[in-house]
């Protein structure tokens, strides 16, 4: 059991293993000054399950659990408006800008997709039934319901939704292509890396257009591995446009200019699947455009 929701936002959990008096239990689980702990239990934000708040002199049982609510660190100066590109009962697909993660992790958490629209909608309930890169812009289906979460969250991890990327890079991969490679992301490190061995992702790549070096790509990963759209351009020598982490420019210098500027030129442009509930097929796709495509 857990405390009901703040404004989109869970707690987290404080286990006691030992008995003692509340506010020495989370002064030694959240390191912060005494008048910091003081003020957090004076604000009500040490609560027990059932959302009631604990006393800071209460004493505690060992195998007792408390939850402690913290402000965001990214809490938005303005209220965050998602654009909805379609919506039931059950589900909505938002249309997500460039920068945005899609679930509270970190330093990411009111200015994520999921925190954002569960204040927008006033429904604590709304999760994201797949993720989408922080920098990459585009569709995501966002289930309405606890009840609705494992049917639409199942079509993803079954790879039942076809999934259509844009992107721009250079224009050196004509034609159409069907790219599987070996992927793997160790532990700590921020990149995925192609190495040796048996494939495990399945890229498929089109050049729709070109113009003065660069092309619009139209791609359907089959797989789902971390970044496989980013790292498989890349190792074919045409990165993504505006990819730090994958750098599109070979300079050292060109990828520290480019940390700052213009966001990440990949769009999850189109999401089409057959219900799971209703059996309707869906087709969805972005009102977003890629700025350096328009």
């Amino acid at each position: 059991m857990k405390p009901p929701l703040r404004q989109g936002i869970g707690a987290r959990p404080i286990r006691v293993s030992e008995p003692g008096i509340a506010r020495d239990l989370v002064t030694a689980f959240v390191p912060a000054s005494p008048s910091e702990v003081g003020a957090a239990f004076v604000r009500g934000d040490i609560v027990w399950a059932d959302g009631v708040a604990v006393e800071p002199h209460e004493y505690v049982q060992a195998g007792d659990v408390l939850w402690a609510f913290a402000a965001a660190p990214d809490e938005p100066e303005e209220p965050i408006r998602l654009e909805v590109v379609a919506q039931t009962d059950r589900w909505m697909v938002v249309d997500k800008p460039h920068g945005m993660a899609t679930m509270p992790r970190g330093s990411h958490v009111a200015s994520t997709v999921t925190v954002a629209a569960r204040r927008q909608f006033g429904n604590d309930e709304i999760v994201a039934a797949h993720r989408l890169d922080g920098p990459t812009a585009g569709l995501i289906l966002l289930t309405l319901g606890e009840r609705w979460r494992r049917p639409y969250q199942m079509m993803f991890e079954r790879r039942a939704v076809i999934k259509t990327y844009l992107a721009v890079a250079n224009d050196s991969l004509a034609g159409f292509r069907r790219v599987e490679l070996c992927l793997a992301k160790e532990r700590g490190s921020l990149q995925t890396r192609v190495v040796a061995g048996e494939p495990n992702s399945i890229t498929d790549i089109s050049l729709v257009e070109s113009h003065d070096g660069l092309g619009l790509y139209r791609i359907h990963p089959l797989t789902g591995r971390t970044h496989q759209i980013r790292v498989t351009m890349a190792h074919l020598g045409a990165p993504i446009m505006g990819d730090v982490l994958y750098p599109w420019a070979v300079a050292e210098s060109d990828f520290e200019d480019n940390a700052d500027g213009f966001p990440l030129q990949l769009l999850a442009a189109e999401l089409t699947f057959i219900d799971p509930v209703d059996g309707h097929q869906v087709t969805m796709m972005s009102r977003r455009v890629l700025a350096s495509w328009q």
